[in-house]
């Protein structure tokens, strides 16, 4: 019987099995030989199809076996208690594009039926409960359920990477939505025809959404000559288009209120208002901003929002995130550890998010490249990814150890600079990026 352990053979049909190993004192245990001889049955199928099987017992492992074997891959079963989870494991087997032909199945001796409605929900093909009574039964139903899906995979094929992620997302009963606020004042800018008293009296109406922004307004990250106390002041003073930026920033921070257990969120806002505030620097700057077309945007808000894929993975994916952070006391990053242990990032997610709450371009390009921008990505993506490396360098970095963090060569040659030169551009605003940081924080978060 072929396991992880042993070479597989490339081109043969594989099963991926994630469920937990016994040692050999554990088969003393009377419950643990009927658990043993389920299992045994499922091997002794794929052995009979002429598959490979890949037994792993954690959801790290099965995403290494994925990333090693996926063409072959031609089958999955979870246990649906196996460290990770096998509800999550599955959710995020299913979130990856290119794993969308391959069934999963779930087994359990102990599930109730709102878990099985959910797995399904998810799209987990079959929920088989144990134990197994004859194995001409499971064969036939594991038979049949695959030529199933492989009918769900043929209609879904041609659905692009950014699509399927969506729509693994819109399956999550619990997302959160934006606010109404937000919703309306996206409506009122189709509006050619809307006035500055309209967006006033929208804003207005939600009090929370008001008080944050008016605090964020008299920050010191912003400075303004004179106290503003009304959002008709704000616009007057900051202009319209800079308002509706702080209601969309205020909106993102807002539809994650409930804490991601993961992690710690207090450290994850500081780092994106970190980035925030040192993207607005940037772009105030002549000698870097000044070479950049970033008109029309506000870098606050480009800062602010680009780890939003971050909090999906915490709220959603809790415990193989904790696997993440888990890897990452080996110093690597995390952008690296979720593609080790997820086989999807954080970048992927918050662009499906970014996609499905429907936000500007700008921002979505910004949410999906910020760790990998192309030599032509927007030049709001370049600040953004400056900002972001400069913060984990300088204490702002959200559980990355590491201070040695490099710049996208494709930055530097967009910007015409290397990075001993932008090192000593961005290392002058230090000191006026921590006291802007802290205030910034008290003003959203107070």
């Amino acid at each position: 019987m072929a396991t992880e352990n042993t070479p597989q053979q490339t081109g043969k049909p594989k099963v991926i099995i994630i469920d937990r190993k016994f040692k050999p004192e554990d088969l003393r245990i009377p419950r643990n030989q009927s658990y043993v001889r389920d299992l045994g049955q499922c091997f002794k199928i794929y052995q009979k199809w002429g598959y490979d099987i890949i037994w792993v017992d954690t959801g790290i492992d099965a995403m290494k076996a994925l990333r090693t074997y996926l063409k072959d891959v031609k089958s999955i079963i979870v246990e649906a208690h196996v460290p990770g989870g096998g509800l999550t494991i599955a959710r995020l087997i299913r979130f990856r594009p290119e794993c969308r032909q391959i069934p999963v199945f779930l087994m359990s001796q102990q599930m109730i039926d709102s878990d099985i409605k959910a797995a399904k929900h998810l799209g987990v093909i079959d929920v088989m409960l144990r134990p197994f009574k004859e194995i001409q039964v499971l064969e036939e139903r594991l038979k049949k359920n695959s030529a199933l899906y492989g009918q769900i995979a043929a209609e879904t094929a041609k659905i692009d990477p950014k699509t399927h992620i969506v729509r693994e997302l819109e399956k999550i009963t619990n997302l959160p939505a934006m606010p109404t606020v937000y919703n309306q004042i996206q409506e009122l800018s189709h509006d050619p025809d809307s006035t500055t008293e309209e967006y006033s009296e929208i804003i207005e109406l939600d009090p929370a959404i008001t008080a944050q922004m008016l605090r964020l307004c008299n920050s010191s990250a912003f400075s303004f000559s004179r106290k503003i106390t009304n959002v008709g002041d704000a616009v007057n003073l900051l202009g319209l288009q800079t308002v509706i930026d702080f209601v969309r920033t205020l909106s993102v921070v807002g539809a994650f209120k409930g804490k991601a257990t993961a992690f710690d969120s207090v450290n994850f806002w500081k780092h994106c208002i970190a980035v925030g505030v040192v993207t607005k620097l940037l772009a105030e700057n002549p000698e870097l901003g000044g070479k950049l077309k970033i008109k029309g945007e506000d870098p606050f808000l480009a800062g602010m929002v680009h780890d939003i894929g971050k909090q999906v993975l915490g709220h959603f994916f809790n415990d193989m995130f904790i696997m993440v952070l888990e890897e990452m006391k080996s110093g690597k990053t995390m952008f690296d550890c979720e593609n080790d242990v997820l086989g999807i990032t954080h970048e992927n997610v918050g662009e499906g998010l970014a996609l499905k709450w429907q936000l500007p371009d700008n921002l979505i390009q910004i949410i999906g490249h910020h760790h990998t921008p192309l030599l032509d990505s927007p030049d709001m993506v370049h600040l953004v990814h400056i900002s972001d490396v400069f913060c984990k360098c300088n204490g702002y970095s959200f559980g990355e150890r590491s201070k040695e963090f490099t710049y996208s060569e494709n930055t530097l040659k967009r910007l015409g600079i290397d990075q001993d030169g932008l090192n000593a551009k961005v290392k002058e605003m230090e000191n006026s990026v921590r006291t802007q940081v802290n205030d910034t924080f008290s003003a959203i978060f107070s």
